[in-house]
C-alpha cells in the first residue's frame, strides 16, 4: 500500500498537476474526474488502511498508470506502480477472496478512534449473531505464556495458562472442544516421535489433565475426554443453559520442550467471546530489541488448516490494537478477570524466577473475529 501510494504521487508529480488538484489531474491526463479524484485521495491519505476506501480497482489504475507513461521521467514510477497494483491485487484475492472483502479487513485497523469504535460495534453485533448460532460464548478467553531460561542457557522453557470464563450455554446439548494436548513432536514437517510435551501444574486435578482446580466451577471428571493416537482433547459436557449456569475454566502446564528462542505463541479464537486477552511475559534476560506484533490468521482461508504453527504467515489479517509492554507487575491485571493476580502468581510458582523479572507483552480484543488464530511473536515485520 506505501510503495503504491509512493509510486502514485510521483507519478503525479511527474505528469505536472496540482497533487491537491483532481481535476487538474483529470484535465491534463483527459481521465474520469472520479477516478482523478480517488488517485489523490488514495495517494495522499496519511493512514494507508484508511487509504484504501479510496483505491479504484485494477482497470482503473492501469488506466491512470498507462496515462502516466511519458518517457524515462515516468518510467520507474510506472514500473514500481504496475509491481504494487498486481502484488496488491493477488493480496487482496489470498486475504480477503474479493477486493470488498480485503477494504473491510483494512479498514478495521484504521487508526481513527470513530472508526475503530464503529468497527467495535460491528464486531459485536457478528458475536452476538455467532452466539445465537453456535449455542455457546464465553466473557473473557485468556491465554499466557510464561517464557524463561531453561537450565540450558541456550533455551528457553514454557508455563502456559488457559482460561474461559463466564462460559455459557445457549442451547443444553452445546458441547465445546476447550483444551487439547498434543502427543508428538515435529522435526521440521516430518512426527519424530510420540511423547508427552508438556504436564500439569497442578497436580490435584492429576498430572494427565492441566485443569486448576482451585479457580474451576468444574472438576476433571465432568468433563469430556477423547483421545486419539495425536492428542487428548477436554470438551465442555451438556449442561444447564444460561448466565446462571456459566463455568470458569483454567488450565495450566509445564512444557517439557526446550525451545532454543523465545516462542512465537498462537490463539485459536473459535467460539464467541466478548473481550480476548493474550499475556506473554518474557524473562528480562530473553528480551531482544525486536519489538512484540500480533497477527491473526483467517482459519478460514488456509491459516489454521493442518498444524496451528505459530511461525505460518499465510493469510495474515491486520489488527485495530497494537501490543502493550507492561514491566512492572502492579499494572498486570485485568479488569474483567476478577482472579487474575492469585492465578498469574500460581502459574509463576511453577517456574524459578521472581515476577519482578519480567516484562509482560499483552494484547486485548474485544469481540475477536472467529475463527482466526492470533499469534504473537518477536518481529521486526508488522
Amino acid at each position: 500500500m506505501q510503495t503504491l501510494q509512493g509510486a502514485l504521487l510521483a507519478l503525479i508529480k511527474a505528469c505536472g498537476a496540482e497533487q491537491d488538484h483532481a481535476f487538474s489531474l483529470s484535465q491534463r491526463l483527459n481521465i474520469d474526474k472520479s477516478l482523478a479524484w480517488r488517485i489523490v485521495r488514495f495517494a495522499k491519505e496519511h493512514d494507508v488502511n484508511q487509504a484504501v476506501e479510496y483505491l479504484p480497482g485494477d482497470s482503473g489504475l492501469n488506466i491512470f498508470i498507462n496515462k502516466c507513461q511519458r518517457g524515462s521521467s515516468t518510467r520507474d514510477a510506472t514500473q514500481i506502480a504496475q509491481q504494487a497494483t498486481a502484488e496488491l491485487s493477488s493480496l487482496a484475492k489470498r486475504v480477503g477472496g474479493s477486493r470488498n472483502a480485503f477494504k473491510n479487513i483494512l479498514l478495521q485497523s484504521g487508526t481513527s478512534p470513530a472508526r475503530s469504535m464503529s468497527q467495535i460495534a460491528l464486531r459485536k453485533q457478528a458475536f452476538m449473531a455467532n452466539e445465537a448460532i453456535w449455542g455457546i460464548r464465553a466473557s473473557v478467553r485468556w491465554r499466557c505464556w510464561i517464557q524463561f531460561p531453561a537450565k540450558n542457557p541456550a533455551h528457553v522453557d514454557v508455563v502456559s495458562g488457559d482460561a474461559f470464563i463466564g462460559l455459557t450455554r445457549l442451547r443444553s446439548n452445546a458441547s465445546w472442544p476447550l483444551i487439547q494436548r498434543t502427543l508428538f513432536k515435529y522435526d521440521n514437517t516430518d512426527v519424530k516421535h510420540l511423547i508427552s510435551v508438556s504436564s500439569a501444574i497442578d497436580k490435584k486435578s492429576s498430572n494427565e489433565f492441566p485443569l486448576l482446580s482451585a479457580f474451576s466451577t468444574l472438576t476433571p471428571s465432568q468433563l469430556i475426554r477423547l483421545q486419539t493416537p495425536n492428542k487428548i482433547t477436554w470438551s465442555l459436557p451438556m449442561g444447564s443453559v444460561g448466565k446462571e449456569a456459566a463455568t470458569d475454566l483454567f488450565f495450566a502446564e509445564l512444557s517439557h520442550n526446550e525451545f532454543p528462542e523465545p516462542v512465537a505463541t498462537l490463539t485459536r479464537l473459535d467460539l464467541p467471546v466478548e473481550e480476548a486477552v493474550v499475556d506473554i511475559f518474557l524473562h528480562n534476560s530473553l528480551l531482544k530489541e525486536t519489538p512484540m506484533h500480533a497477527f491473526l490468521f483467517n482459519c478460514m482461508t488456509g491459516g489454521g488448516m493442518g498444524v496451528p504453527e505459530p511461525n505460518r504467515e499465510s493469510d495474515r489479517m491486520p489488527l485495530i490494537e497494537s501490543v502493550e509492554a507492561l514491566p512492572q507487575a502492579h499494572h498486570w491485571p485485568v479488569k474483567s478477570i476478577s482472579m487474575y493476580s492469585d492465578v498469574t502468581e500460581t502459574l509463576f510458582k511453577a517456574q524459578p524466577f521472581a515476577q519482578s523479572e519480567f516484562t509482560l507483552h499483552r494484547i486485548s480484543i474485544k469481540y475477536p473475529a472467529i475463527p482466526t488464530a492470533l499469534v504473537m511473536k518477536l518481529s521486526d515485520k508488522i
